[in-house]
């Protein structure tokens, strides 16, 4: 999914032909990325989200996952993207 994500950013396009061989056996388009994407976070389930901003460094995300165990919480979907800014948390 991230590959063709970033193919489709990288030559601004919203779909691509699936090939097998050298017969078309289907096309991916951006409405099924974004449908993928939809279902990889999590989004379209109960819940709640929370973002957590963290130092860029070994364990981290550890370290939060296990304050989630300790609480007797599951975590449905993690993304993680590189942050600039100085670390906060931040709960939505």
């Amino acid at each position: 999914m991230e590959e063709i994500g970033a193919v489709f950013c990288d030559n601004n396009i919203s779909c691509l032909p699936i090939v097998k061989g050298r017969k078309l056996v289907g096309i991916i388009t951006g409405s099924d990325l974004l449908h993928s994407y939809v279902e990889l976070t999590g989004v379209n389930q109960p819940g709640s989200q929370i973002e957590i901003r963290i130092p860029d460094k070994a364990g981290s995300l550890h370290d939060i996952a296990h304050i989630f165990k300790r609480r007797n919480t599951n975590i449905l979907s993690t993304l993680v993207y590189p942050e600039k800014m100085e670390p906060i948390i931040k709960f939505l």
